[in-house]
């Protein structure tokens, strides 16, 4: 059902890579009800039949991510065929367990643990599998990480208010399946009478579900990163480093004190107060390009686009906060900012404390300038 809806609700290729996470872990999922219904004992042949799928999790997740962040829409399905090779080593050390006469399964599975011994690779397979799984699937949530990275930097680059576009939602999912991965290699190295205790499986399996839930609710809510591809290719630029973009334009003093007056008269005039501000709206009013508007920011002023933008809206929250008992949140809201905690983010990196502590000191300098009086 979560799979349908995500399917339905996003026309990208990332829903395709979404579905295959979700099949992967409802695939782990039926491993756990194949042991507790005892569904071994009526099909043996589905006996570590999960163990490939689990390769699927991590590179299905990561070309999600990547694809949600893609500023090229254009897929080459042949480049990503590469990340299958995961699965058919998987595959491959499993397929002589899977090959195994189904009695001598039946047999194996219902003797006690420790009482039997290793069929060379046939038994071992499996088991080699889900160790090798576990590096191979950390190599690609530090993938996804350093993607993250990336991706903050390029949309800080364009926009001036990043809520549903910076993917936190998608951080906090990479440390969920971290916690659940090193939980998995505890469980790998505990004896067979400590790491098949019920209620551990059963925590286990609640967390899966508690995270796929999550996941799915926020993957369907997430919105388009990029309106259009004119937007896409404006932020693309700015994620090359500044030598190789600007190297073939360089500008000289008279040009860019111009701009820079421009921009502090756009800023006079109250733009910074709008919530959807963006680069392309700023080089609208301005008449000066996108590109040349990150290169003064960059190289002239040392600040992003985002940064720059904030710092007047912090600005403008400063006076009101001196002139006006508003409350905390209509000011945030006046001066362009989405939120509440970004508001409170973007003030203690240009003010070094919240807006709470800047307005208690502003009760105290006043107390005490009427004391003096």
């Amino acid at each position: 059902m979560l799979i349908h809806i995500v399917w339905l609700k996003r026309s990208k290729s990332s829903s395709y890579y979404l579905a295959i996470v979700f099949i992967a872990n409802l695939c782990n999922q039926f491993d756990e009800w194949f042991w507790h219904l005892k569904i071994w004992l009526f099909a043996p042949w589905l006996t570590n039949s999960y163990i490939p799928f689990l390769y699927l999790l991590a590179p299905s997740f990561y070309l999600y991510v990547k694809h949600l962040t893609l500023i090229n829409q254009k897929v080459h399905l042949r480049r990503e065929l590469k990340h299958l090779f995961g699965f058919g080593v998987g595959t491959m050390m499993c397929m002589p367990y899977f090959f195994l006469d189904d009695d001598i399964k039946l047999t194996r599975l219902s003797s006690p643990p420790g009482t039997l011994d290793h069929l060379g690779l046939i038994t071992w397979g499996p088991t080699m599998a889900l160790f090798l799984l576990l590096p191979f699937s950390f190599a690609y949530l530090l993938v996804i990480t350093q993607l993250l990275t990336r991706h903050l930097h390029t949309i800080k680059g364009y926009f001036s208010n990043i809520e549903n576009r910076d993917l936190s939602w998608v951080r906090w999912s990479v440390i969920a399946l971290v916690i659940a991965f090193v939980v998995s290699v505890v469980r790998l190295f505990l004896p067979s009478e400590y790491s098949e205790v019920g209620w551990q499986n059963i925590v286990f399996l609640c967390f899966e579900l508690i995270w796929l839930l999550i996941v799915g609710v926020l993957a369907v809510n997430q919105r388009p990163i990029y309106a259009d591809s004119q937007e896409s290719e404006v932020a693309k630029s700015n994620t090359e480093s500044k030598d190789e973009k600007y190297q073939n334009s360089p500008m000289h003093d008279i040009a860019i004190d111009r701009i820079k007056s421009k921009l502090t008269n756009a800023m006079s005039e109250g733009i910074y107060a709008d919530p959807n501000l963006t680069l392309r709206k700023l080089s609208d009013l301005t008449g000066v390009t996108e590109i040349r508007i990150s290169q003064v920011l960059n190289t002239s002023m040392s600040v992003g686009f985002y940064n720059f933008v904030n710092s007047w809206r912090i600005e403008a929250a400063c006076i009101e906060m001196r002139q006006t008992n508003a409350n905390l949140l209509e000011i945030a809201f006046s001066v362009g900012f989405n939120s509440r905690s970004t508001f409170n983010q973007a003030f203690k990196k240009h003010m070094g404390n919240t807006p709470s502590s800047y307005r208690k000191q502003l009760s105290n300098t006043e107390y005490a300038k009427s004391n003096v009086k």
